[in-house]
């Protein structure tokens, strides 16, 4: 079977509440598209990097899906109670050996999600309506406790609106009618993403002309500091001046990150100072996108954790 790259919903500020259209939680995980024949499969994440093997929980879908011959797409979610956590499933996609498999499918195990059916009995069903595809799917598909089919829902406000609720991710709208079209030229498949906040601290700061332009961003991680991004949005003329008045008592020689190599200079911070950041997602690489400083904070730095909140 020839490779397909996955269908990518396109970021809107609004529910997308056109005629025709259903709903579906957006799973804060990582793509996986599985080919999958005569008992045999194969899986891949979105950047089409093969990851057969290192998530067995996956590995009976041959017995759950009643065909011989199938590509199906979907997300990859690791669960914190009944909450996804992106940073979890990071761990899991960023496994390069085997050796350890066993302990992190025990400390993170994986549920795939299923919402879209490419190819079925060898039948490449692309330019099919969505509704077709996703009736074939579950027809076919007896779900258990690791590999489900996502609902789809009619209200998409209101789906939001639960999802916010939740501090969940976001959703997904999707046409009915809608072929299966790789990539973003399309019309048919729309993101609304609930936008996430974090209380970080401060490691350290790029300096341009000598002077603070950006905040080197971390937070604990099972006691270890790890880092999380930079943010020079939203930073004022007066919290630089803030930041020089204090580099005596923040200044520190020794990175407090471990394997981070910085790409411009900078001064170090003992991790002290914390501040809260509002962003859109976490990257595949773990680092905030599109953050924006909101302000400092007089929390400690021990309360500063991997932990996101929707806005």
């Amino acid at each position: 079977m020839e490779k397909i790259e996955p269908m990518e919903p396109i970021l809107t500020e609004k529910v997308e509440q056109r005629e025709n259209f259903i709903h579906q939680i957006k799973w804060d995980g990582i793509r996986g598209m599985t080919w999958m024949k005569d008992g045999q499969l194969r899986i891949f994440n979105k950047s089409g990097r093969e990851r057969t093997g290192f998530y067995p929980e996956v590995e009976q879908l041959p017995l759950l899906l009643r065909t011989k011959e199938a590509v199906v797409d979907g997300e990859l979610v690791v669960f914190e109670g009944l909450h996804p956590s992106f940073q979890s499933v990071l761990k899991r996609d960023r496994i390069k050996s085997r050796q350890n498999l066993n302990l992190y499918v025990k400390q993170y195990p994986v549920r795939y999600i299923l919402f879209d059916c490419m190819v079925f009995d060898g039948w490449d069903m692309r330019k099919q309506p969505l509704t077709e595809r996703l009736e074939q799917l579950r027809s076919a598909f007896t779900p258990d406790q690791n590999i489900i089919v996502t609902d789809d829902f009619s209200d998409g406000v209101a789906l939001f609106d639960f999802t916010k609720e939740k501090n969940y991710e976001g959703i997904v709208s999707k046409d009915q009618n809608s072929a299966y079209i790789s990539g973003k030229k399309h019309d048919s498949w729309f993101k609304t993403k609930n936008q996430k906040i974090l209380l970080a601290v401060v490691l350290g700061v790029y300096l341009k002309q000598g002077l603070p332009n950006s905040l080197i961003l971390g937070v604990y991680d099972q006691g270890d500091l790890v880092y999380v991004g930079n943010v020079a949005t939203g930073l004022k003329e007066s919290d630089k001046k803030m930041i020089c008045e204090f580099t005596k008592q923040l200044k520190q020689e020794q990175s407090p990150l471990k394997n981070f190599e910085p790409n411009s200079p900078l001064w170090w911070f003992k991790p002290v100072l914390t501040c809260w950041v509002r962003f859109m997602e976490w990257t595949s690489e773990g680092v905030m996108r599109h953050p924006v400083l909101l302000g400092f904070s007089d929390s400690p730095a021990k309360d500063a954790i991997l932990e996101e909140q929707n806005l």
